[in-house]
């Protein structure tokens, strides 16, 4: 990996990833963002970043963004957020994992890491701060938490191919 890795963040004008984003402009090289046509991002502007249009749910686009420079890392913020709730649990899993499963399928073999960002939400209800990433999965869910821990085994499911 070079010494600035070039590193392509989704999900980046959501919560997490506009706040990521300085953080990551400051410290590593190019910085660039998948974005869908239609996203807002005003939020960006200003940044030292690259956009790349894409969809997480449409292969074509992915290729097409991954291919323009080479990217080292991918961190995997983006999914359909639990604000979402009126949505059908088919949809939830249809944008967080089918989405990871089309990155994870255009990325393997071309970059050197690959972050995703879950949330505690998959262990359900926990009483203590935190939890532990060996304990398992909660029971009752929501669907929102439920696709998270749906993508969470077929990242696994993937890396031991």
């Amino acid at each position: 990996m070079p010494d600035k890795p070039r590193i392509l963040v989704t999900g980046a004008t959501g919560f997490v990833g506009r706040h990521l984003l300085p953080a990551l402009i400051n410290k590593y090289g190019k910085i660039y963002v998948l974005a869908r046509k239609t996203s807002n991002l005003s939020l960006l502007s200003g940044l030292d970043i690259e956009v790349r249009f894409g969809d997480l749910l449409d292969k074509p686009t992915l290729r097409e963004c991954l291919k323009a420079e080479k990217i080292d890392v991918v961190i995997h913020l983006a999914a359909l957020m639990s604000d979402k709730d009126y949505l059908s649990r088919d949809e939830f899993l249809k944008v967080n994992v089918l989405g990871i499963k089309n990155l994870m399928e255009e990325t393997a073999g071309k970059i050197k890491q690959f972050i995703y960002i879950s949330t505690v939400g998959v262990y359900g209800y926990t009483d203590e701060l935190g939890a532990s990433e060996t304990q398992p999965y909660g029971d009752s869910l929501s669907d929102y938490e439920f696709s998270k821990k749906e993508a969470e085994r077929a990242i696994l499911s993937f890396a031991s191919r």
